[in-house]
């Protein structure tokens, strides 16, 4: 951005003055033919304004080394002639205006002092987006939350298989046909009670155990403004 800043001053100075002027920028050469400029930026200074926002403070000084006996008025005229051409700069085809705009002559030498302050936006890298990744688990019967005694009887009845000393476990079912028992935890916690798990919380016992059906009757009275 100062680089940009410094050779759209020196066109402007070009412009107006044409090329009898020689332009310097940055450097300045021990042997000098005046009349001459020599441009160069001072301290430039960037703060957060807010967000990815930034102020960028860009103040510049403009030498002018006259040429003629008069060097003083030669200084004047010129300073007159920077404050027209140098108000507004063309900086990558955007207008930059500049602001604080003085001059002193020390010792026969013009010291045009002007800031090119603007804003800046920092860009940054787009972040890659995480792939998508999808899983689908099951849970078979008999697998999932530990069983309740009532349920492990219930359990050995039906399929004949006995779980002493078996790690048998089971979530609570989908369906409330099997008529087997399950804890508040194992009800709140389960997939179909999972819109109204807030009324079992406050319909169950921890201490007692229920059947799908039991569960859904509660609930249902409870609705109905029947709950006793």
């Amino acid at each position: 951005m100062i680089n940009s800043i410094l050779e759209a001053i020196c066109v402007s100075l070009e412009t107006e003055f044409g090329g009898a002027y020689q332009i310097h920028r940055e450097e300045k050469k021990q042997e000098l033919t005046e009349p001459c400029f020599w441009v160069l930026c001072l301290t430039p200074a960037s703060r957060l304004f807010l967000n990815k926002r930034y102020f960028r403070k860009n103040p510049f000084c403009i030498h002018y080394f006259p040429g003629g006996s008069g060097k003083r008025e030669e200084c004047h005229a010129v300073a007159e002639r920077l404050f027209s051409c140098l108000e507004w700069l063309d900086v990558g085809g955007d207008p930059v205006m500049g602001t604080k705009m003085e001059y002193e002559i020390v010792d026969g030498i013009l010291h045009f002092f002007v800031n090119y302050d603007l804003f800046v936006c920092r860009v940054s890298e787009p972040i890659p987006l995480l792939e998508e990744v999808s899983s689908k688990t099951q849970l078979k019967h008999g697998e999932g939350m530990p069983l309740c005694p009532e349920n492990t009887r219930k359990y050995e009845e039906r399929t004949g298989e006995r779980t002493v000393g078996k790690s048998k476990t089971q979530g609570a079912p989908d369906t409330g046909e099997s008529g087997l028992l399950f804890s508040k935890e194992q009800l709140v916690s389960s997939e179909r009670f999972r819109e109204r798990k807030d009324i079992l919380e406050a319909l169950l016992d921890e201490s007692e155990t229920y059947t799908i059906k039991t569960a859904e009757e509660k609930m249902e009275n409870y609705m109905k403004g029947k709950v006793k």
